[in-house]
């Protein structure tokens, strides 16, 4: 009984066997009700591709994590979540017309966030509209570095319309409110430089040797450059030999000090209003890597390379933090972007 259970079983399965391979090949379409009619395939959904972002993302691979985003915007491109996400890695990865695409289409849908708005004024300011820059200006929150970041925005904005009293009066009033002391006067000293009161940049750039240990490189070397260009070459001597008694190492010094020895010109560390813009980034970049806070570092100098093209330094401290995350892509584009006959 039991063979013939089997024998039973054997034949059962193989007549199952010979009806599925009768059936067509699955292509993602099935009969209804024995028409002739076929059933759309159910639509994709982006969630896969916008997992496997994520997962890239983890890893550092910000060139794998960005094409994966990319991929899930052309499936859904109203999805908030994944808009957001993108803009970020967008931006992370270099890629402009992206992210300024990605940053419309938020704006569009009502998202206001702070970082999205800042990307926006620069996108105005950058081609020449200082009125709709200044607009983008109104949406951007004051909450953190946003409170910082406004009043600056706006003095140059307000110099680059040939307002000066205006972006005086901007720039007063930011140096007199509380917090961030040094990153205010080490701006405050490039925009009064810029602006052709070179006594006033002094002073403020001194004022920041009254504290030992306050004045930044960036700072060392914006002071050195003005006391060159005021004709006091022994000065900036003495300041570059003073600060490389703590960093006998450090190449920016020993170039300044070599730049004051062979009597190399001095030139203004800024010679446009997005020089400035620029530079705002790339100091507020250069402080967050003191607690090594590396992504948002990454957006700044983003920011700073969108404003500024040639600038190397923020290249260098780029690839420096891809190095570091292992984006060794990403790394030796951000190199390979320094002129060869840059020092760096």
């Amino acid at each position: 009984m039991k063979n013939i259970n089997r024998i039973l079983k054997s034949k059962i399965i193989g007549l199952l066997a010979l009806l599925v391979m009768a059936l067509p090949p699955f292509s993602g379409m099935v009969m209804a009700n024995n028409s002739n009619k076929q059933v759309k395939q159910a639509p994709k959904k982006p969630y896969g591709k916008y997992l496997a972002g994520l997962h890239a993302a983890i890893h550092n691979d910000l060139g794998a994590a960005a094409d994966f985003h990319e991929q899930a915007l052309a499936i859904d491109p109203e999805n908030r979540m994944i808009l957001q996400k993108s803009f970020m890695l967008f931006i992370a990865d270099g890629r402009y017309t992206q992210a300024l695409k990605t940053a419309h289409k938020l704006d569009e849908l009502g998202v206001s966030d702070s970082i999205i708005q800042m990307f926006l004024f620069l996108e105005q300011f950058k081609a020449g509209n200082h009125e709709a820059a200044l607009s983008r200006l109104d949406n951007i929150g004051d909450a953190g570095v946003y409170g910082l970041f406004k009043p600056l925005f706006k003095s140059w904005v307000f110099m680059a319309q040939g307002k000066s009293a205006e972006a005086e009066a901007n720039m007063d009033k930011l140096l007199a409110s509380m917090g961030f002391k040094n990153f205010k006067k080490f701006h405050a000293g490039l925009f009064y430089d810029y602006y052709g009161k070179t006594q006033l940049a002094e002073k403020i750039y001194s004022e920041s040797l009254i504290v030992a240990g306050t004045m930044t490189l960036r700072t060392i070397e914006a002071y050195g450059i003005l006391l060159r260009r005021l004709g006091r070459d022994e000065d900036a001597r003495q300041l570059y030999l003073n600060y490389l008694e703590k960093s006998p190492d450090n190449e920016t010094l020993l170039r300044a000090l070599y730049n004051v020895d062979n009597s190399v010109q001095a030139h203004p560390g800024i010679t446009s209003e997005k020089d400035a813009i620029a530079e705002i980034f790339y100091t507020a970049a250069n402080f967050l890597m003191q607690d090594n806070i590396r992504r948002p570092a990454t957006a700044y100098l983003r920011f700073a390379n969108y404003m500024k093209k040639n600038f190397y330094i923020s290249d260098y401290l780029l690839g420096q933090i891809f190095e570091a995350d292992e984006y060794y892509d990403g790394a030796l584009k951000s190199y390979g972007r320094i002129g060869k006959n840059h020092p760096l």
